[in-house]
C-alpha cells in the first residue's frame, strides 16, 4: 500500500498562515491571526504550535514570504525562528528526538502561489488565472521591479506558463526608473488617504456607494486605460495619492471620520466612487486581456483585488456567455500557504522533473 505523505506550506507576511496538504486535499488551514487576535499578524507561530501535524509528514515545509529590498534580514529572521519551532512541534508529535532530517525551504514566487491557490481550489482541470494584488516580491530575473499583475495559464498537475508581468520599481530604484503602476497600488494608496490604512480597502469599497459621479473628481484612468501616475509618488510599501485642492483635507484634520462637512465629505464619498469605478474598468480590461492572450474558457482571478465583491459582480455584465469564472475566496496573503502546499504535493507525487520554483538560499547560523 502506498504511503500517504502530508506537505506543509507556510506563509511568513501579512495575513500569516500555515497549511496541510494530503493525498491533494487540505487537512486544515490555520490563519495565525485566529489565535494572536493581531489582525494580519505576520508571524505563523502560534497557529504552527496549536496544528495538528500529521504523523506521514514529507521531510520538507516549504516556506514562503514578502520582503523590501532594504529590509531582507527581517524575514531571514523569521524565517529561521519558524524553522526552529517546526523542529519542536514535529519533534514533540511525532516522536521523541531531534528530527535533523527534516529539510525547510524558502520562496519568494509570491504570486505563483497566490495562481496556485485559485487553481488548486477551482475544480478546473486548466485555467487562465489572473494575480492581481498591491505589490508582490521583486522579480527574480530583475530584483528592481515588484510584480502587480500576472497572467497565467495552470494544468494539472503542476503545469504553471506565465505569459505577462505587470510590475513597479521598488522603492529604492523608484527615483532613477520610470514610474509604473498597479490598480492594487492605487486602490491601496486611496485608502491610506481615506484613514483606513493599508488593509483598509474594503472599507473604501463600501464607502464608494455613497458617492456620485462628479466633474471635479479626476479619473485614474487615461482615455486609453492606463493608469495616470502623476497623481501619485511611489513610497515603501507601494504609492502616496498626491491630492489637488478639492479633495484636500481642511484644517486640523486628517482622516475622512473627522471631516465635519458635509460638501466635503461628500466630496469624499465621490472620489471613493470615482477610484471604485475607475477600478472596475481597468480590471474588465485586463481580465478581458487575459482571455484573449490564454485562450481559456475557464478564469480564476485571485489576489488581494479579488477581495473586491462589488467589482466581482460588474465583471459578469462583461465576460463572454462561454466563460467560467472562479473568483478565490482566500485571496489575501494567507491563501498563499495553501497555494504552496498544493504545488509541492503536486511536484511530489505526479512528476519525477525538476521542482517548478526556484529556492531562496536564506543561510544558516
Amino acid at each position: 500500500m502506498r504511503r500517504r505523505k502530508s506537505y506543509i506550506g507556510a506563509n511568513l507576511t501579512h495575513d500569516a498562515s500555515v497549511c496541510q496538504v494530503t493525498d491533494g486535499k487540505i487537512d486544515w488551514f490555520i490563519e495565525e491571526e485566529r489565535f494572536s487576535k493581531v489582525k494580519h499578524d505576520k508571524h505563523p507561530f502560534k497557529s504552527l504550535m496549536e496544528s495538528d501535524i500529521s504523523k506521514d509528514l514529507d521531510n520538507k515545509i516549504q516556506v514562503s514570504g514578502l520582503y523590501e529590498p532594504h529590509n531582507k534580514q527581517e524575514l531571514i529572521d523569521n524565517s529561521k525562528f519558524f524553522t526552529a519551532l517546526c523542529q519542536k512541534k514535529y519533534s514533540s508529535t511525532i516522536a521523541a528526538g531531534p528530527h535533523e532530517d527534516i529539510e525547510y525551504e524558502y520562496y519568494l514566487q509570491h504570486h505563483d502561489f497566490h495562481a496556485a491557490c485559485g487553481f488548486y481550489n477551482s475544480g478546473f482541470p486548466r485555467a487562465a488565472v489572473l494575480v492581481v494584488d498591491g505589490m508582490g516580491n521583486p522579480l527574480d530575473q530583475d530584483p528592481t521591479r515588484h510584480e502587480v499583475e500576472t497572467i497565467y495559464t495552470l494544468s494539472y498537475p503542476h503545469q504553471f506558463k506565465k505569459h505577462s508581468v505587470n510590475i513597479t520599481p521598488t522603492y529604492l530604484d523608484a527615483h532613477t526608473m520610470k514610474l509604473c503602476l498597479g490598480i492594487g497600488m492605487v486602490y491601496q494608496s486611496l485608502s491610506n488617504y481615506f484613514g483606513f490604512g493599508d488593509f483598509g480597502s474594503g472599507k473604501l469599497m463600501g464607502l464608494s456607494s455613497y458617492g456620485k459621479e462628479d466633474p471635479n473628481i479626476k479619473s485614474f484612468l487615461h482615455d486609453d486605460g492606463t493608469l495616470v501616475t502623476e497623481l501619485f509618488y511611489r513610497s515603501r510599501f507601494g504609492v502616496t495619492f498626491i491630492p489637488y485642492d478639492y479633495v484636500r483635507y481642511p484644517n486640523d484634520t486628517d482622516d475622512f471620520i473627522s471631516i465635519d462637512s458635509k460638501d466635503i465629505k461628500q466630496r469624499f464619498a465621490n472620489l471613493a466612487y470615482r477610484v471604485q469605478k475607475d477600478f472596475e474598468k481597468y480590471m474588465t480590461t485586463l481580465i478581458l486581456k487575459t482571455l484573449d492572450i490564454t485562450g481559456e474558457k475557464n478564469l480564476v482571478l485571485t489576489g488581494g483585488c479579488a477581495l473586491n465583491c462589488v467589482a466581482n459582480y460588474e465583471y459578469l455584465k462583461h465576460l463572454p456567455e462561454d466563460v467560467k469564472l472562479y473568483v478565490e475566496p482566500i485571496s489575501t496573503d494567507a491563501g498563499t500557504s495553501i497555494g504552496l502546499a498544493k504545488i509541492d504535493y503536486y511536484h511530489a507525487t505526479k512528476s519525477t522533473s525538476r521542482h517548478p520554483l526556484k529556492t531562496l538560499y536564506l543561510g544558516k547560523e
